[in-house]
């Protein structure tokens, strides 16, 4: 297993950032809107998801050892999705990446915190209790696996 450092970590947000540009360049709204990347998503849908999570994540890394009172009142994670998806239904493409991008920024800023700062133990937004490195890790982990799979619906 590879011990995620916090070069690791950026070499995994410079990947982030390559797999939205190979996902999305020159993708059109109406595509976006059209081609499915699951029964229940489109690739927009995807977008906003990988957002949704993206903004839950730095809220909590703004407030690491607050409360998450934020968070959608259920333990179901389908349902955590739903209301999380529909909080940003109303945001277009352009949008979406727009945000999308400005998360990876403020990702990227956080990342030259003190080592003391990212070692810091808190509750990520997914309930479990880790270091502020590797909820940036893993928020950076879960992007990958939803830009994959743009990728993939966008090429069949």
């Amino acid at each position: 297993m590879t011990k995620e450092t916090r070069e690791f970590i950026q070499g995994r947000l410079a990947r982030r950032r390559a797999d939205l540009r190979a996902a999305t360049g020159g993708l059109r709204e109406a595509q976006a809107l059209a081609v499915r990347v699951s029964p229940a998503w489109t690739v927009l849908d995807a977008l906003r998801h990988i957002l949704a999570w993206q903004e839950v994540t730095l809220r909590s890394l703004d407030d690491w050892l607050g409360p998450r009172d934020f968070m959608p009142p259920t333990e179901d994670e389908d349902e955590r999705n739903v209301a999380l998806l529909a909080e940003r239904a109303g945001l277009g493409l352009m949008e979406t990446l727009g945000r999308i991008e400005a998360s990876y920024e403020r990702f990227e800023s956080l990342l030259r915190a003190s080592d003391a700062e990212l070692a810091e133990v808190g509750l990520a937004p997914w309930g479990e209790r880790i270091t502020r490195l590797q909820a940036i890790s893993g928020i950076l982990w879960h992007d990958g696996e939803h830009l994959r799979e743009v990728i993939a619906a966008l090429r069949l």
